[in-house]
């Protein structure tokens, strides 16, 4: 006769599968993903060609866009202030409408054009961006005998950085061309749409409706709109000091040439003309026509959730609505977890409250595992940026699977299977003890959907699919009273976590082909393993627990898991090796700025004395980059035409103010900072009050550029100081001038300089100077 111990393995042993159906497992969902996923998010439509416009009317013709792109990137660089950008650009696009108006139908349409010259003043970041003598080329077209008082407006902007002719940010957007803001931070492919509104759900009604490529989500906008993206978009300026809603949409695609000089005509897909085109096109007609333009403050109520499936289609609704269908699923799933309790303890012959304690001690084991596996992640991302291997994935992103997906699946199948190896006289199936491992990391994902969404975030969407269809499985379980049943239960839940899986996969395409090359352009002072490694945790969650834990129904599962361990080592290997090397020439290169300038006050404590250290700061990006920037000695360059600072004047408004009037000029892009000394506060200037109003940390910072009026910049500064004593100087101001739009100052030293980096670096250099003054 048996011992119940030696029963209860029998019945454990029978209550597994055969360990060759874990391969087959696993080579479904990798199937899936590869024929499902993968072709889904590189689909594009086929370029319509001119030769088919006559059976295409009311088409966008793709091949248009694309040879008006060509030869506009065929200008070349177009910095702000250049020749290129201020006569060639401008005189292109003008020609381009020249044309168009000819072939118009001039009685149905009036078309008018203006060359607009701004300037102003507005806060990016933390710096103040002066601008002066901006152009913007302005078309409109007028229905004739309209009684309409309303426009709809597409934007996008036709100047580049310097050294990148801008074929992708954002020449392929003038060749497409309520706000339509059309930018890039990638070169063609996909257009993701990063904001909607804000507060304006009928934009995305309009978007859902009528969209032919869909590929948005609020993931992403609330990425965006929390800085958690390095770049923006000219559409800020409209939504923050015009209070105009608009969608922004920006290609994200190959995002490593995005503002180099690899932004080139022949990287951009051909096909990605065609995608856009479609969207933009079908969005203008639409929003032209709709009833909601004409007084757009009478639609404003509240946010939108919305995400795309696959490109396939769009679902949208109302950030209330978010939050209701987010509890009912939370509260739905509560109720059906309390009955499968409920009835497993009736088909067990086991009492509730044993079966209550053993589903909080498995938990537990899952909260353990959890915490386990993100620890293990940040492990691995502190361990590769300490032993200077950071970024392997860079140019090969399938090194995430091996670094991180497989660490994390193997501790999220490893230590559940190890817990049920030791629970085998226990006298509950194996099935069950799965099914509630199972629902304990789905009361996880209820927890941390009703915790988001308390905090007001409408991304909750996210976790509360895995909870939705999960708990549509158990439901169909319970209802067919498969949970009662060694395997038939497996086949609700597979089917249920086709979606899900297809889902999340999709959006780790999305954002892996966003975030990784802007990794490559977000300092040096950050560990990007370490964003990298947390959303691979993170989206691990959301699917892989009910997934992997079924591993445990075959027999070796531990064996089977740790192939998982096996193939993560064996990445690991390759990411410390010099295979691991993660740029590649013109692909996927490091970016470099290197700047030659005049800087002569090198000494021991340069960095005390002066601002920024002396650093040629560019942008408020490179604020954060300083501490990682550092000095070479060189031949200095020719000081011709630098900035220059004149005192207009100097006055004592009262015995605690002191007013100061002076005039800056110089090359076209001048940085100036501004450092109150002692106790001396700044009260008043001539730009916006948003730095002083909100105390901004100093020294504030400007960056003044113009176009076409070289006319110095003046300005006033009011300082009050509560001692009265007015005897020292008050501030402190450094002027950086930049010359980005030409090589003609560089040194041979410098060429010589730019010469000795390697093919996979991409290197921006320029000319700038520095100088400091105390006043």
């Amino acid at each position: 006769m048996k011992s119940k111990y030696e029963n209860m393995k029998v019945i454990y042993y029978r209550s597994k599968l055969d360990w060759y159906w874990a391969p087959v497992f696993v080579a479904f969902w990798f199937l899936l993903f590869y024929i499902v996923v993968i072709s889904s998010f590189n689909n594009f439509p086929e370029n319509i060609m001119i030769t088919e416009e006559i059976n295409n009317t009311d088409r966008f013709i793709g091949e248009r866009a694309e040879n008006l792109l060509l030869r506009l990137s065929k200008i070349g660089p177009k910095v702000v202030g250049s020749p290129a950008n201020e006569q060639s650009a401008v005189q292109f696009i003008l020609n381009e409408l020249s044309k168009i108006r000819e072939n118009a139908r001039h009685d149905i349409y009036i078309i008018e054009e203006d060359v607009q010259i701004a300037s102003g003043n507005y806060v990016l970041w933390e710096m103040v961006n002066i601008y002066q003598s901006i152009q913007n080329v302005v078309v409109k077209v007028t229905p004739r005998n309209t009684e309409s008082t309303s426009s709809l407006l597409l934007n996008s902007h036709y100047d580049t950085v310097p050294g990148s002719s801008g074929a992708g940010d954002s020449g392929i957007m003038i060749a497409v061309i309520a706000v339509i803001n059309l930018d890039s931070a990638g070169s063609g492919g996909r257009e993701i749409l990063f904001q909607s509104g804000p507060g304006h759900p009928w934009l995305m009604k309009y978007y859902g409706a009528h969209i032919v490529h869909p590929y948005a989500s609020t993931i992403g906008e609330e990425l965006f709109q929390n800085g958690f993206v390095p770049s923006e978009t000219d559409y800020r300026i409209f939504r923050d000091f015009g209070h105009i809603p608009g969608l922004d949409m920006a290609h994200s695609f190959n995002g490593f040439v995005y503002h180099t000089k690899y932004d080139r005509f022949t990287t951009i897909p051909r096909r990605t003309y065609q995608r856009t085109g479609d969207n933009v096109l079908a969005l203008a007609q639409a929003l032209a026509n709709a009833s909601e333009l004409e007084d757009p403050s009478k639609h404003a109520e509240g946010n939108t959730v919305f995400y795309d499936f696959l490109g396939w289609f769009i679902i949208y609704y109302s950030d209330l609505t978010g939050v209701i269908i987010n509890i009912t699923v939370s509260v739905l799933f509560l109720w059906t977890l309390l009955f499968y309790i409920w009835n497993m303890a009736n088909q067990t012959g086991m009492f509730r409250r044993r079966i209550l304690l053993k589903f909080l001690t498995i938990c537990g084991v899952q909260f353990i595992t959890v915490n386990f596996a993100l620890l293990m992640a940040v492990l691995i991302a502190i361990f590769l940026d300490a032993v200077g291997s950071p970024m392997s994935w860079f140019s090969k992103s399938w090194m995430i699977f091996g670094l991180y997906f497989c660490p994390v699946f193997l501790i999220l199948g490893i230590l559940p299977s190890i817990y049920f190896s030791h629970i085998k006289d226990y006298g509950l199936p194996l099935a069950y003890s799965i099914q509630l491992l199972m629902h304990s990391h789905c009361l996880l994902l209820t927890l941390v959907t009703i915790a988001m969404v308390s905090l007001g975030i409408r991304s909750a969407f996210l976790v509360m699919v895995g909870v939705a269809f999960y708990t549509l499985s158990v439901i169909l379980n319970i209802i067919a009273s498969f949970h009662k049943t060694n395997f038939l239960w497996l086949i609700p839940h597979t089917l249920c976590q086709i979606l899900p899986f297809l889902f999340y996969t999709y959006i780790c395409c999305a954002f892996y082909a966003t975030f990784i090359p802007m990794e490559g352009r977000d300092g040096a002072n950050r560990n990007p393993e370490l964003l990298i490694g947390g959303f691979t945790v993170i989206i691990s969650f959301l699917f892989a627990p009910f997934l992997i834990n079924l591993l445990s129904l075959v027999r070796k599962s531990k064996t089977i898991l740790s192939c998982f361990g096996i193939v993560w080592v064996i990445f690991m290997a390759l990411a410390i090796s010099p295979a691991g090397f993660p740029y590649v020439e013109k692909e996927a290169p490091q970016r470099f700025f290197v700047v030659e300038m005049n800087f002569t006050k090198l000494n021991e404590d340069f960095c005390e004395t002066e601002i920024m250290c002396g650093y040629p700061i560019f942008s408020s990006r490179w604020l954060e980059w300083r501490n990682q920037s550092f000095f070479v000695v060189a031949t200095q360059p020719v000081k011709v035409g630098w900035p220059t600072l004149k005192i207009i004047s100097k006055e004592q408004t009262s015995s605690k103010t002191i007013l100061f009037t002076l005039e800056v000029a110089g090359p076209h892009h001048i940085s100036i900072f501004i450092q109150p000394l002692h106790d001396v506060k700044l009260m008043d200037w001539s730009f916006t009050k948003v730095p002083l109003e909100q105390n901004f940390k100093t020294p504030y910072y400007l960056y003044f550029s113009y176009a076409l009026d070289p006319t110095p910049l003046r300005f006033h500064l009011e300082f009050k100081w509560e001692t009265e004593d007015w005897s020292g100087p008050t501030f402190a101001i450094a002027l950086i001038g930049h010359k980005v739009q030409d090589n003609i100052n560089n040194t041979d030293d410098f060429r010589e300089f730019l010469t000795s980096f390697p093919a996979w670096a991409h290197v921006s250099a320029w000319t700038s100077s520095y100088e400091s003054w105390k006043l």
